[in-house]
């Protein structure tokens, strides 16, 4: 999709469709009500026609219910059906019956020998590359797999001394430094394993997905983390973009698992001074750069936050679907997250510290931080993902 941009950013905004509504939101009203359904249809993508077979036997079964039938109940259940159909399928990336394939992706040997997975979908051209290491997704290659999405300093290092720096590392459990444990939490200075690498939502979507477990972290996280629990991880290429989707169950059986988390992305920019964020208007936010004074965002939906100096902030509540839009490459990421409530904002801009390659990336993470993080029952499980997109 080529852009042509002039004047007020919040034109394009409008017209590229950053809050356009998406069909997976419109789920629940899709299951009652038969018109939502027709105009959610006609809003969505037209490519979405082309996803799966089974939509001309719904679309089929939709014109010809079945005698017998109460009014209106069979539409409104084949209604979800292929809404859901058409969304992605399950809500969930790890509930598909994935099918083994070479065209999904491959190990290969990443810098340094570290083992790498490489991902492709072969209909839309993306290219990603997935380490066991940290389970860091290090390049997103999107737009018929030209274009470079994710950031890596030159400073990273790949020897499992330090965590990778840049791409898109997992925090977690603890995210932030209030903690018993390092900066961001274990995850991602430890080796994941490869549970699968295959083909998902009806052979359009590639994905692959990884697994740790507390008995397999080092000693000494156990000690500062003394609690039993599963984490998967599942990164996906489909016919939207870049899905990455975390799951986190509590294995203890008499005690609840406390938790914060987020997914650190370092998006590539041309220029940062050069950029504008959409979704945080009005929002609440922890300002790590004034003592972790609370403040509130201004209302600046109309032409973006602008990024003018060092930012470190911790948006609380921060709705489901963000941008951020590059005034020079022309270019919008959008960021559709579900179950992580909160999102962070940060970029050194230059401080003491900061990386060599500061002007060249923002940190967008969507995270779940506020009000304690997340607090789960013994056996129960949390699940938050993002799915990231460019045009």
């Amino acid at each position: 999709m080529f852009i042509l941009y002039a004047g007020n950013p919040a034109l394009l905004v409008h017209r590229t469709g950053i809050r356009e509504s998406r069909l997976i939101s419109h789920r629940r009203d899709l299951a009652s009500v038969g018109s939502t359904f027709l105009s959610a249809l006609k809003s969505r993508d037209p490519s979405a026609a082309l996803v799966r077979p089974k939509h001309s036997v719904l679309q089929a079964q939709l014109n010809a219910p079945e005698s017998g039938e109460p009014a209106g109940a069979k539409f409104n259940q084949l209604a979800a059906e292929l809404a859901q159909e058409l969304a992605g399928g399950s809500e969930s990336g790890f509930t598909d019956a994935g099918v083994p394939s070479d065209e999904a992706g491959s190990m290969v040997e990443g810098r340094n020998g570290l083992p790498c997975v490489r991902l492709t979908n072969t209909q839309t051209k993306q290219v990603a590359e997935v380490y066991l290491f940290g389970a860091c997704v290090t390049s997103w290659k999107a737009r018929q797999g030209a274009e470079e999405m994710l950031y890596i300093s030159e400073e990273a290092v790949f020897d499992r001394s330090k965590p990778i720096r840049g791409g898109i590392p997992i925090c977690f459990p603890q995210f932030g430094s209030d903690g018993a444990l390092p900066n961001h939490g274990f995850a991602r200075n430890v080796d994941w394993k490869l549970h699968c690498i295959d083909l998902v939502e009806n052979g359009t979507a590639s994905r692959c997905v990884l697994t740790l477990s507390s008995e397999e972290t080092p000693a000494l996280f156990r000690e500062a983390f003394p609690f039993k629990f599963s984490a998967e991880y599942a990164v996906t290429l489909n016919l939207r973009g870049l899905r990455c989707e975390l799951r986190i169950t509590n294995l203890e059986t008499d005690r609840e698992l406390p938790f914060t988390a987020a997914l650190h992305n370092y998006f590539r920019v041309r220029d940062v001074s050069k950029i504008r964020v959409f979704g945080y208007d009005n929002l609440e936010y922890m300002d790590k750069m004034d003592s972790n004074a609370m403040k509130r965002e201004e209302a600046v939906m109309l032409s973006g936050l602008p990024v003018e100096a060092a930012v470190d902030r911790v948006y609380k509540n921060a709705p489901d679907e963000l941008a951020v839009f590059d005034m020079v490459a022309l270019t919008v990421m959008k960021i559709d997250k579900r179950g992580f409530t909160d999102c962070t904002l940060w970029n050194p801009f230059g401080g003491s510290g900061s990386d060599p390659g500061w002007q060249k990336f923002i940190c967008i993470e969507p995270t779940v931080f506020h009000n304690n993080g997340v607090t789960l029952k013994p056996n129960e499980s949390w699940t938050g993902y993002q799915e990231l997109s460019a045009e």
